[in-house]
């Protein structure tokens, strides 16, 4: 999670449009995997 945080909020930062595929996604704390799918990584993706 923490190197697709990380992307996500470069890429954010840099104005991109950005989604991430929910099934390539993994972190082994499924209490913060769960989290940061909700929350969008804080509104800066669009999860599909």
């Amino acid at each position: 999670t923490g190197v697709v945080l990380s992307s996500v909020a470069w890429a954010s930062d840099a104005d991109y449009d950005v989604r991430l595929v929910q099934d390539c996604c993994y972190d082994p704390d499924r209490d913060a995997h769960e989290a940061l799918l909700r929350s969008g990584f804080g509104g800066r993706v669009q999860v599909v």
